[in-house]
């Protein structure tokens, strides 16, 4: 929640400001104006800061009256609160101002400690009010959170059934947001938004989750199905659907309803010769339209089961021309547009290729193969991909052993105070000193002790830490997030960070997982492995863990804890472990999620192979975990050679 601490007062009477003035000089940093017209300049420029403002009604250049309207208008009384001050006693002048939005009047002449009391009553009301809109968007973002992994690992369910790739998800993913990007920005009929976009984009994951309910001869046969087994596997998007219904529980309404359209429809054709209901037109949902075109490319242009993949001209011709029934003429427009896109994407996301990004100097990307040799010089672009990141943000690079340092990008003056130190422990003793709020020092001064050597001894990649930073300009404290970030991953005996302050001052936790671990008491849940979070240092720590999980390894809860100190590195195979966490860390830096495949050793000494699928997610504590999701692959990897 934004830290509101400015209180405007309105009003064309000089001793009328000055009283207000002095009534709250103490607890609030008092702006004045003393007319309409300024007052909305000043509602303009501070409206992030503004905690309420008391308005006279009587004015020159512009009345109180208008400037309610204009705030109407601009939005503003949704985030301040205007208390009307006045001496129109008028019946008709107070329903008006009711009208119009004021949230109290206040009637001259006042007595102060009445006036103090009545804003603080407003204020505090306003900030509740906001405190709780701002905990209902946390914790839907954290629910969206954890039901996108218990989606994904369905869906991966799906795809070791049916023997397609992980990254068939994730392609079809990524076309399906190009695809509606281009939709949105061509057609406005439809109504797309970046919102709408997202979450459509997301629930494309589930276009086959009934393919679960079909069986292996049918699914993984590799030649023609004859006429029943066909009709067998078109019910896949009806038996999706009653899946979907199944997952009502994940309270994620809005996800659902696309899930369910594009489960249902994806099979649907333009000219009503689709599945399973023979809709026609725009009939089919815009949702499903865009996944069928999506999800058509790929299976033309992907090895399956029953087929060979054919060139992307050849598909994409194919699919122009109605050889794969027939589209909608305003898709298929928007195809032609994104073709390029649909081809490099395509290229990126081939299955078994995974691929690490790195920014070069001239702003184009550069694509390298995981595990390759990072020289200095892709070091420092990965140095100057971190920078770019956090680029509204305060940036120091640091040599910790050396204590050699460097500014390598200031926001604000709030942080001038660093470029003063002979080294880094004298540049953060100098912002605790002199800029830190008295009751966060030594937060600050953690960084020269013992929370810096566990930084270090645990291999973290990052960590944060939260605290009150004088601002120049106004003289009082902003909340910043302070982030320490490893630059040098690969050379352990190198200890070079990045540390980025971003002003924080919404004062909300960071995103946590927190329903990852609930009941398992959904059937298709119950499919799902094990379930587990790990800390993101070197050892993967276990945090928590599912009984799917222990029920996988064999392990009891104890002896992960006491036998294997809590850590999953002790309980992976040990050629799989260097492999594991470059993939790791690679996905990483293109975004939270990650996907990889890996060997475990079972408490009765077997080797079993898993699939995993992790969100990295930072916790309350300032800590990077890793949320996961593992399957048990080995029976797949037998059948195709992995084992």
């Amino acid at each position: 929640m934004s830290v509101r601490e400015t209180l405007l007062i309105v009003d064309d009477m000089e001793i009328n400001r000055a009283i207000l003035s002095t009534i709250f000089e103490n607890d609030y940093n008092v702006i004045e104006a003393e007319n309409g017209e300024e007052a909305i300049s000043l509602l303009e420029k501070n409206q992030s800061s503004i905690a309420a403002m008391l308005l006279d009604l009587v004015m020159p250049v512009k009345s109180g009256f208008e400037v309610m309207e204009e705030m109407e208008r601009r939005g503003y009384f949704y985030n301040i609160p205007v208390l009307v001050i006045t001496s129109d006693d008028s019946s008709e002048s107070e329903r008006r101002a009711f009208d119009l939005g004021a949230s109290d009047i206040i009637k001259k002449p006042f007595e102060p400690y009445a006036v103090k009391r009545r804003v603080k009553n407003v204020v505090e009301l306003y900030r509740h009010r906001l405190h709780l809109e701002e905990l209902i968007d946390e914790q839907s973002a954290s629910l969206r959170e954890s039901n996108s992994i218990i989606i994904e690992a369905l869906s991966s369910v799906i795809e070791y059934r049916s023997l397609e790739s992980g990254q068939h998800i994730r392609r079809i993913r990524l076309f399906t947001k190009i695809l509606l990007e281009e939709v949105a920005a061509r057609y406005r009929e439809y109504g797309l938004n970046a919102h709408k976009i997202n979450i459509i984009s997301d629930a494309s994951s589930m276009h086959d989750i009934g393919k679960i309910a079909i069986p292996d001869k049918i699914l993984n046969k590799p030649g023609r199905l004859t006429p029943e087994e066909f009709e067998i596997m078109k019910s896949h998007s009806i038996k999706g659907c009653e899946i979907l219904k199944s997952l009502d529980r994940m309270s994620d309404r809005e996800y659902l309803k696309y899930a369910y359209n594009i489960c249902r429809y994806h099979h649907e054709r333009w000219d009503g010769k689709g599945y399973p209901d023979g809709l026609k037109g725009d009939s089919i949902p815009i949702c499903a339209q865009v996944v069928a075109v999506a999800d058509c490319y790929d299976a033309l242009t992907t090895d399956r089961v029953y087929k060979s993949a054919i060139p992307q001209e050849q598909a994409f011709n194919m699919i122009l021309n109605g050889e794969c029934g027939s589209f909608s003429p305003k898709i298929l427009k928007c195809f032609v547009n994104v073709k390029d896109k649909f081809a490099s994407l395509s290229n990126m996301y081939a299955d078994g290729h995974i691929m690490a990004m790195t920014v070069m100097k001239d702003g184009a990307d550069k694509i390298h193969s995981s595990g390759s040799y990072i020289n200095d010089y892709e070091q420092s672009q990965m140095k100057l991909s971190a920078l770019l990141r956090y680029m509204n943000s305060n940036v120091m690079e640091v040599d910790v052993i050396s204590g050699i340092y460097n500014i390598l990008y200031m926001t604000d003056e709030n942080f001038s105070v660093l470029e003063n130190g002979n080294n880094f422990e004298e540049s953060i003793e100098a912002l605790s000193k002199s800029a830190v709020h008295p009751e966060d020092r030594e937060i600050v001064l953690g960084l020269l002790g013992k929370y810096m050597r566990d930084f270090f001894d645990a291999g973290l990649m990052k960590r944060s830490r939260r605290y009150r930073v004088m601002d120049t300009k106004t003289g009082g404290y902003v909340y910043y997030q302070a982030t320490m970030v490893r630059v040098d991953l690969d050379n352990p005996r190198q200890k070079r960070i990045m540390i980025i302050w971003d002003k924080n001052e919404s004062g909300g936790t960071p995103l946590i997982c927190s329903d990852f671990y609930g009941e398992e008491d959904n059937t298709y849940i119950s499919l799902l492995d094990g379930k587990f979070k790990c800390r993101n240092d070197r050892w993967f720590t276990i945090n928590g863990l599912s009984q799917g999980f222990l029920s996988l390894t064999g392990y009891s809860e104890n002896e992960i804890r006491e036998s294997f100190n809590s850590r999953l590195s002790e309980i992976i195979y040990k050629p799989d472990m260097e492999r594991l966490r470059t993939q790791l860390w690679q996905q990483a830096k293109l975004g939270r999620r990650a996907e990889v495949e890996y060997r475990l050793i079972t408490k009765g000494g077997n080797i079993i192979w898993v699939m995993e699928k992790s969100v990295l997610s930072m916790d309350k504590d300032g800590e990077e975990y890793f949320y996961c999701v593992i399957t048990d692959i080995t029976k797949y990897k037998q059948e195709n050679g992995g084992v």
